[in-house]
């Protein structure tokens, strides 16, 4: 610290005996940020009262470190030889023994360098000395937060150093200085991780002439225009000690990491918004606070209609209120009955967006809606999914709609073979590109599998469809296995963040969800060694397709350790009908979910459908342990989080 100051230190022997033998709990990296503050202070003091040196006692440290002071006798015998000195201080002099003028630069781009620019703001402003003092220590305490910087960030560099070059990290560490003195925020490691990666990624696009495009660029600098100032800092900071050229468009991908702890990503990305209009005392309130409370998300928006309100009152608290929340996202009305269903066309002709309105809501309507909005689904998707809805109740007999968009489904039959989809693991960041490759790159080292089975498909965070609508369509085309990405989103996929890759938390659960998958196909094996069972290729056959069809009904959907449980429920049932043993008595006994009385009769019909040439005999224990199993599974994510 001397060195990169180029200015003499006397060190108290106290403050000296304090640092070798106070609690340091984080080890190193702590040692290091604990002597940076120390320095720090006393290099404020240097800069405002113009001394020519600096100076550290142990009246200047926090209690934590003087505590170092009262330590056990080992200790103080260390220091039985330093008692015959009278030198109550130990003086360091930089390397080549100059002291520079007051107002040099430090000889490095530290903490110090930004004092030194704080110190001539203050000075400019005729700023006295003693308020000069309190002002930087002001900005030392935001800077260091409570503990200082105490640079545990690092305890996993040396994974973040084998994928990005140290200039890199380095630059990083400062820009990120500069952040905190700004704004007084400190980055979190996943942040830190993220933007290390990015950076890199942009230096070799810059070499490339390769621009990124960002669909939400103007949204981000309008919704965070201080922050904006700030990422333009950064980029300038980089452009000068990087010398490459910094596009403009990579501000909004900056404003997003720094602002990565306040950006919800389900909100950043949602694009309906579901409002419940019904008559009577708190009706649509209680529909809507009880599918929030299910779903864990304040999604759906209930609005009260008094008995004896007109219509147009009800229309014209409605306009008040998507004006005053500057609601702009599509909307989804479900109403109750009456002229309520005509308030979707009225708004699209007030407001620049699209509405639908759905009559007859309860309960489930609201849950289906608020579900499909969370996860990204365009309006249209919400509006078909939601009608679904009537299938269970059949209490919606005008079903026209439903049916422009929605083909009947052929069911293959059992002889027919069965191909599952290939795998995937997809891979999210800001830009789809540079991150989104590392984390490919991660996954290849470190995880094992076959790629000729699993792609790793890399995709943007904000393209012009939501993340969520994209990986909706990859369903099509692939069966996921789970979701790597640089921000925290919501998925019915296991999801990781960058964050636990990087520091070895999930690469085991990873590596956990491929064999588990490796483990649902292969099932056959294991019931070919451990069963009589020669029509088992059929049967799997039939259980896949099952499994397949009562996924598509469940919210969340079934994780695929549930598959292989629920598979063998089925076989070990079907076994013992072959071998005519009784099926025991179905208790529901305290079991019971909101959705029992539309999803387990679509279950019970669906198996039948798939397994009735295996039954020699049906009854309804063998049904309602089945629908039961699956019902139960999904359901207890919900309850569970």
């Amino acid at each position: 610290e001397v060195d990169q100051l180029g200015v003499p230190m006397y060190f108290s022997k106290n403050a000296l005996k304090a640092f070798l033998h106070y609690k340091c709990e984080l080890n190193i990296g702590q040692f290091k940020a604990d002597i940076r503050i120390a320095f720090a202070k006393s290099y404020a003091r240097f800069l405002a009262v113009k001394e020519n040196y600096l100076k550290v006692s142990s009246k200047d440290l926090p209690d934590y470190i003087r505590a170092g002071l009262l330590s056990n006798a080992d200790h103080r015998q260390m220091w039985s030889k330093y008692e015959g000195t009278n030198r109550q201080a130990i003086q360091y002099l930089p390397s080549d023994n100059t002291v520079p003028e007051v107002n040099s630069e430090p000889s490095e781009s530290t903490i110090y360098r930004e004092m030194n620019t704080r110190y001539r703001e203050l000075e400019q402003k005729k700023t006295s000395a003693d308020e000069i003092q309190k002002a930087m220590e002001h900005d030392l305490k935001t800077y260091f937060k409570l503990t200082g910087e105490k640079e545990q960030r690092f305890c996993n560099k040396e994974n973040l150093i084998a994928l990005v070059p140290d200039n890199i990290i380095k630059e990083l560490e400062k820009i990120l200085r500069h952040v905190t003195i700004k704004t007084g925020k400190v980055m979190s490691d996943k942040v830190f991780q993220m933007m290390a990666i990015h950076i890199y990624n942009l230096v070799k696009r810059s070499q490339q002439d390769h621009v990124l495009k960002n669909d939400m660029h103007e949204a981000i600098i309008d919704k965070y225009p201080e922050m904006y100032g700030v990422a333009k800092e950064c980029m300038a900071i980089l452009e000068a000690d990087l010398s490459v050229r910094i596009p403009e468009e990579e501000a909004s991908y900056f404003i997003m990491f720094l602002t990565h702890d306040e950006m919800d990503a389900i909100e950043r990305l949602a694009k309906v918004q579901v409002i419940v209009i019904a008559h009577g005392s708190g009706i649509a309130s209680a529909l809507c606070d009880t599918a929030n409370q299910l779903l864990n998300h304040e999604g759906a928006i209930g609005i009260n209609a008094r008995l004896d309100e007109e219509p147009q009152q009800v229309f014209e608290r409605l306009v008040r209120y998507i004006k005053n929340h500057q609601i702009t996202d599509d909307i989804l009305l479900l109403v109750d009955m009456g002229s309520l269903t005509t308030f979707a066309g009225e708004l699209e002709k007030l407001f620049p967006l699209k509405a639908e309105s759905i009559p007859l809501v309860s309960t489930m309507h609201v849950l289906e809606a608020s579900r499909k909005a969370m996860i990204g689904c365009s309006l249209r998707e919400v509006y078909v999914e939601t009608l679904k809805v009537n299938d269970y109740m059949d209490i919606y007999q005008d079903r026209k709609a439903l049916e422009q968009v929605q083909k009947p489904k052929v069911r293959p039959q059992a002889t027919d073979s069965f191909h599952f989809r290939p795998l995937a693991i997809i891979s999210i960041c800001l830009t789809g590109e540079g991150t989104a490759v590392t984390i490919r790159d991660i996954i290849r080292k470190e995880i094992s599998f076959d790629e000729k089975e699993i792609t790793i498909v890399p995709i943007n965070l904000v393209g012009k469809e939501s993340i969520y609508a994209r990986l909706q369509e990859l369903t099509k085309e692939y069966e996921i296995i789970c979701v790597i990405s640089t921000f925290a989103i919501k998925t019915e996929y296991p999801t990781f963040e960058l964050y636990t890759v990087m520091n070895r938390t999930g690469l085991q659960r990873i590596q956990d969800c491929i064999d588990e998958i490796y483990t649902y196909r292969s099932i056959k094996e294991t019931i070919l060694k451990y069963y009589d069972m020669p029509e088992i290729e059929e049967l799997l056959s039939s259980i896949y397709r099952f499994n397949d069809e009562v996924n598509e009904m469940m919210s969340p959907s079934l994780f695929v350790s549930d598959k292989i449980g629920l598979s063998f429920h089925i076989i070990g049932m079907l076994r013992k009908i072959k071998r005519k043993e009784q099926i025991p008595h179905f208790e529901k006994g305290m079991v019971s979910f909101p959705q029992d009385k539309y999803i387990v009769p679509k279950i019970k019909n669906l198996f039948l459908d798939y397994f009735r040439e295996h039954l020699e005999m049906i009854n309804e224990d063998m049904l309602n342990h089945v629908a039961y199993a699956y019902l139960a599974r999904s359901v207890s994510y919900t309850a569970n989080g």
